[in-house]
Parts: C-alpha cells; sequence; structure tokens
C-alpha cells in the first residue's frame, strides 16, 4: 500500500531522486508500492491516534453550501452528536483525562477531523461519498473535507463551521439548511480532530 509523504515544496527534488512520485488528485507526493519507506522517514506523515470519542445517537449533519470555484450550491456534511467525551492531556502531555462535552440546545459538530472511526465509512460512503479525506494545504497534511457535487472542488471546514452564515453557522433559524439523519443509535466512536457548537 503506498504511502504519502508531508515533502515541502523546497525538497520536492529530494524526494523524487529517492523514488517518490507526485499524485495530482491529492496534490502529494508518496511512496510508489514495492519501494521501502525508510529512506522517506522524515517525510512521512505521523498516524494520530484516535484519542475522542462521539456518545451515540450519532448524526449525519447535511446543509447546502455555495461552491467556491463553480458557484454552484453543492450538499455538505459533517458528524454530529450530543455528547462528546473529549480527551485531554496535562501540560507535560503526559496525563490523559477525560471530559463529557455536551450541549442541550443542539448538536456538536465534529470539524477539522483527522482520523475516523472505521465503523463509520460505509455509512459515509454510502451517504455522504463527497465527504471524503483529501490533502489540504492549509493543514500541511491529509484531513476530511467536503467536495463540490458539481466541479470536486474542496470545501474546507473552516468555511462551512467558523464563518457567520457558513453552511453550519447560520445567523438565524430562517437561514439554516440543516438537516440531521441518526447514523447509529448505540455505541462510542473514536475520532482525532475539533468540534463546535
Amino acid at each position: 500500500m503506498s504511502q504519502y509523504l508531508n515533502v515541502p515544496f523546497t525538497e520536492k527534488d529530494q524526494a523524487k531522486a529517492l523514488g517518490a512520485r507526485w499524485d495530482g488528485q491529492t496534490k502529494q507526493w508518496f511512496v510508489p508500492d514495492g519501494i521501502s519507506a525508510q529512506p522517506f522517514a522524515q517525510w512521512l506523515q505521523q498516524t494520530h491516534t484516535l484519542q475522542s470519542s462521539l456518545i451515540a445517537p450519532l448524526y449525519l449533519r447535511t446543509s447546502c453550501q455555495p461552491c467556491w470555484r463553480c458557484s454552484k450550491v453543492s450538499r455538505v456534511y459533517c458528524l454530529g452528536a450530543s455528547a462528546i467525551n473529549d480527551v485531554q492531556y496535562d501540560d507535560d502531555e503526559s496525563q490523559p483525562y477525560s471530559n463529557i462535552v455536551e450541549n442541550e440546545n443542539d448538536l456538536i459538530d465534529v470539524c477539522d477531523l483527522e482520523d475516523i472511526d472505521t465503523r463509520l465509512l460505509p455509512f459515509l460512503n454510502q451517504h455522504a461519498s463527497t465527504y471524503r479525506p483529501a490533502f489540504s494545504k492549509t493543514k500541511s497534511s491529509k484531513c476530511w473535507m467536503n467536495h463540490c457535487e458539481h466541479c470536486d472542488a474542496k470545501i474546507g471546514d473552516f468555511f462551512l463551521h467558523s464563518e457567520p452564515g457558513g453552511a453550519f453557522f447560520p445567523m438565524s433559524e430562517d437561514e439554516s439548511t440543516i438537516t440531521d439523519s441518526i447514523m447509529f443509535e448505540d455505541g462510542n466512536f473514536l475520532f482525532n480532530g475539533g468540534f463546535s457548537f
């Protein structure tokens, strides 16, 4: 299985000389199958340990957002839960502690998602296929993001969750296009990312 790399632009020739190849779709260098990843250790992406968990019921939230590239309105998605078990670390990062975060008035949106519980993948592939991992230039790594259903342009979470008037940040109930459907009624589902409400 190919491994993706975090190669700064200034080091691309060095990675290429070692045998790395360019993926034009994800805009990312990778180690082709059959080549040892050891020479690429400095650029290997760190794998994230899934820390926090979404406490079911777990929802798929759907809204609408105009695409920045084609200007057509596209459906966009995120996960939502009424409670999250958020794992944090103390100052020296040696002792984890849990903090249950709840929102009495609405669901908590999961955003800036780096990794997700693999049990959720079949549901997302079937019901939200334009919400998938892609390389983010802003983060210089892969993360989950929406893609325009018309032109496949990447739609970053910041504009959806943090900008007033964004798909998941409506300024009034009349402005909201958010609909919720239950994905799973029971269980805790691990993730590594942020959340907002």
